[in-house]
C-alpha cells in the first residue's frame, strides 16, 4: 500500500505522477483519467491548468491525496480533491487499472453536486446531480451512454418539472416541462428521433393549461409563424421565423 503525504501536495499542488502518460506512451489509462479529471472539475467548477499542471478553479489551487494498492493484479487508487485554501472537498472516487470504476461523487462545502458510478471506464446506472440549491437532476446510463427517462424535479417535493427520453446517448421521443404545481400542467412539449427534432408544431402553456404558444419547427429549427395567446385564448402575437431566424413580428 503506497500512501501519497498531503503535505507534498499541499505545498506544490499539482497532480500526481501516475495521471499522466510515460514518456513511451505506455501509461494510456493515466492519460484518460487526467483528462476525465479535467473534464469533471472543469464541468462543475470551470477549471483551468497553469503552466506546471496545477489545478485552477477561480484562482485557487486544488491538491489531490491518493491512496494506491494492487490485489489479484489489479491496481485500485482512492482519490480525494481538495480545495488548497481551506482543504473543502470537491471530488472523490475510486480507479480500477486506472479508470473510473465505482461511485463518485462532487461537493460544494456541504452539499453534495453529483453522485455517478462507473464501470471500467464508463457511467453505469443512475447519475444524480443538483441543478439548482433545490433542484435535482436524474439520469439513467448503459455503458456510459444516457438511456431511459432523464427527469428533472424539486427535492423536496418530488414535483417532476422536467422529463427527457433517451436512446443510446441520444434524445429520442418526448421531451417536456411541466410547472411545478401539484396538478403539473404542461409547460411544452417536443418529439425527438435519435438525436433531431422532428418536424412538429411546438406547444407551450401557461401555468392554468391553456395554450401560450404554438408554432413549427423544420430540420430542427423554428421555421414559419408562431403564435402567443393570452389566458382567454385571444391573440397577443405574432412571429415569423426563416430557417431559425425571426424576420417578423406582429402584435394584436
Amino acid at each position: 500500500m503506497i500512501i501519497i503525504n498531503c503535505l507534498t501536495f499541499f505545498a506544490y499542488p499539482q497532480l500526481p505522477q501516475f495521471l499522466f502518460p510515460s514518456e513511451s506512451g505506455e501509461n494510456i489509462a493515466g492519460d484518460k483519467f487526467f483528462n476525465f479529471i479535467k473534464g469533471k472539475i472543469d464541468s462543475v467548477n470551470h477549471a483551468e491548468f497553469d503552466s506546471t499542471n496545477n489545478l485552477i478553479v477561480r484562482n485557487e489551487k486544488l491538491y489531490i491525496l491518493q491512496q494506491k494498492y494492487v490485489e489479484k493484479e489489479n491496481t485500485f487508487v482512492e482519490f480525494k480533491i481538495f480545495k488548497v485554501s481551506d482543504s473543502t472537498l470537491i471530488h472523490q472516487g475510486t480507479l480500477l487499472n486506472y479508470l473510473p470504476h465505482g461511485k463518485f461523487i462532487s461537493m460544494s462545502g456541504n452539499d453534495t453536486l453529483e453522485v455517478c458510478h462507473f464501470e471500467n471506464g464508463n457511467k453505469e446506472g443512475l447519475e444524480t446531480i443538483t441543478v439548482a440549491q433545490d433542484i435535482c437532476k436524474v439520469n439513467q446510463y448503459v455503458k456510459g451512454k444516457l438511456t431511459g427517462v432523464s427527469k428533472t424535479f424539486y427535492k423536496n417535493t418530488g414535483v417532476v418539472i422536467e422529463t427527457t427520453t433517451y436512446t443510446n446517448g441520444l434524445k429520442n421521443g418526448l421531451d417536456a416541462g411541466y410547472f411545478p404545481t401539484p396538478d403539473r400542467n404542461l409547460k411544452y412539449a417536443q418529439y425527438y428521433s435519435h438525436g433531431e427534432l422532428v418536424n412538429q408544431n411546438l406547444y407551450f402553456f401557461h401555468p392554468d393549461g391553456t395554450l401560450f404558444a404554438t408554432g413549427p419547427i423544420k430540420n430542427g429549427v423554428y421555421h414559419g409563424w408562431f403564435k402567443e395567446y393570452n389566458t382567454d385564448g385571444t391573440l397577443t402575437k405574432k412571429i415569423k421565423f426563416r430557417k431559425g431566424r425571426k424576420i417578423k413580428e406582429k402584435h394584436y
